[in-house]
């Protein structure tokens, strides 16, 4: 596991981000992240944008004034996805507002649990 300064560069989907992550010493690397037991609906299925919608909301309550909002707590997987035919690797990871002390996790998974038609933000 590893931890990271970040800052947002785009919301991909509901459990997917584009983040540029501070790597110390003046490195910075943009990565495409997926968040941490958290199984949101695709883009194109019930639920997809709406999903989407909510973690760009909680983005847009991150604190404008500091350079790096959140803190990213990194692990790499290499499994098959239950939908996927190959292998591939990719990082996970828990994102937590630094100012206001939530996480973006556990804020989206509650949230999907209040939608049991999109599958409850809880995988197998």
């Amino acid at each position: 596991m590893w931890e990271y300064r970040a800052k947002l560069k785009r919301v991909v989907d509901g459990d997917s981000l584009y983040l540029v992550l501070d790597l110390g010493l003046f490195v910075w690397r943009p990565v495409e992240i997926r968040l941490l037991n958290v199984y949101a609906p695709e883009h194109n299925q019930p639920g997809g944008q709406e999903t989407k919608q909510f973690v760009v909301n909680w983005m847009l309550g991150l604190n404008e004034t500091l350079e790096w909002p959140m803190l990213v707590t990194t692990s790499i997987t290499k499994q098959t996805e239950p939908t996927e035919k190959q292998t591939f690797v990719r990082y996970i990871a828990d994102v937590r507002d630094i100012a206001r002390n939530r996480w973006l996790n556990d804020n989206l998974r509650a949230w999907l649990l209040m939608h049991d038609e999109w599958g409850g933000g809880i995988g197998a």
